[in-house]
């Protein structure tokens, strides 16, 4: 990731995660999973959220998942010779 700017609004992380609004990056925020800072002045003004690249980079690496381990091969067990079976 590019750090050309060391701040994002949620319109422009919502534009690179490939979301089609930033309401989704502002559910994030409330939740309390994308750490942001609030540049709104007073109480009365309503929020301006901007998003540090490094707290979006931190939130993608938890998302992320690890690769899978390889899956062991199980083979079925050996019937001893001169077993007969009968169902």
């Amino acid at each position: 990731m590019s750090r050309d700017r060391e701040y994002l609004s949620a319109a422009d992380v919502a534009e690179r995660l490939g979301f089609a609004s930033a309401e989704s990056i502002y559910s994030l925020i409330r939740s309390g999973e994308l750490a942001a800072i609030d540049t709104g002045a007073g109480r009365r003004v309503k929020p301006r959220w901007v998003i540090r690249a490094s707290d979006l980079e931190r939130f993608l690496l938890s998302r992320s998942t690890r690769p899978a381990a390889p899956a062991t091969p199980t083979r079925r067990p050996r019937r001893p010779e001169r077993v007969i079976e009968f169902y």
